[in-house]
């Protein structure tokens, strides 16, 4: 079964193909020393297994040859990977990366294709239709980030991030004693095994859950406080929604969170070799 699917191409392009066309059907004419009928000349393929025109002995040989075998007259793969080899030859493009000649073949052309739409943000259905393919399956491979695409995210992610390098906005103490309402136990944060993870330094109302204190610039964290079962507690979190198939930007609602807690138990590890008089080495 023959499939065709129509492509938009730039108008250089269009030029382009239409002389190579309009050149191999008067290739053929010359060999067969006759005009081809129109519904002829569009059977003709736009680049020509030349050893098989010179074969033909006239239009009715041509018409039978096409009946019997549609692509007769078209270019084989092997025929235009040595053409293909003779323009690499010629060529004096160096590659930025190596510094070497360009290697020109097929899959490079594809492969720069995919991956520069990929770089314009062009991804799954439109890549796929893009490159020809009939499903997405094969299109990550253009879309997989690459040495160049990761610096690039990076410079551009960069200025977003660096606040959230800084989730956790309150003030680390070793223990209650140095908590602003250490005298008051309702001030007291608990985890949701009831263990006591810091202080809360105002009287104002809150009903936000002690997740959300990590965040909170009244938030006083222990030092010797269990964060890391809120961070576990976070991470499953996460992976649960992930099994059941919840949206991506649902997961991520929670990537403050995580940087918060996470930053708290960096502050922890740092604080209590201080505390103790040691010194880390690393």
């Amino acid at each position: 079964m023959t499939a065709f699917r129509s492509l938009s191409v730039n108008e250089d392009l269009y030029l382009i193909l239409l002389n190579q066309a309009e050149a191999s059907q008067s290739h053929v004419e010359r060999v067969l020393g006759k005009k081809l009928p129109a519904s002829i000349q569009q059977q003709i393929p736009i680049f020509l297994a030349e050893d098989r025109i010179e074969g033909l002995r006239d239009i009715e040989h041509l018409v039978a040859c096409l009946d019997e075998i549609p692509d007769y007259l078209h270019l084989p793969f092997r025929a235009a990977m040595r053409l293909l080899r003779v323009v690499a030859v010629k060529n004096t493009a160096r590659s930025e990366r190596t510094g070497e000649f360009i290697n020109f073949t097929s899959r490079r052309f594809r492969y720069t294709k995919g991956t520069n739409l990929a770089r314009r943000g062009i991804s799954g259905v439109v890549l796929a239709m893009a490159l020809d393919h009939t499903d997405t399956q094969n299109v990550d491979v253009y879309t997989a980030n690459s040495e160049e695409m990761a610096e690039k995210i990076n410079e551009i992610m960069t200025p977003f991030l660096a606040p959230l390098a800084q989730a956790f906005a309150g003030k680390l103490i070793n223990s209650e004693r140095d908590a602003l309402r250490a005298k008051d136990p309702h001030s007291r944060v608990k985890n949701d095994n009831s263990r006591t993870i810091g202080n809360c330094g105002t009287y104002a109302f809150c009903a936000s859950g002690y997740r959300a204190c990590y965040m909170c610039v009244s938030f006083q964290p222990w030092r010797d406080a269990p964060h890391e079962e809120v961070l576990e507690e976070v991470l499953n979190e996460r992976k649960r929604q992930k099994v059941l198939g919840v949206s991506q930007s649902v997961i991520q609602a929670t990537d403050i969170l995580l940087l918060a807690v996470q930053q708290v138990i960096l502050l922890c590890k740092q604080a209590k070799p201080e505390e103790r008089g040691e010194v880390e080495i690393g």
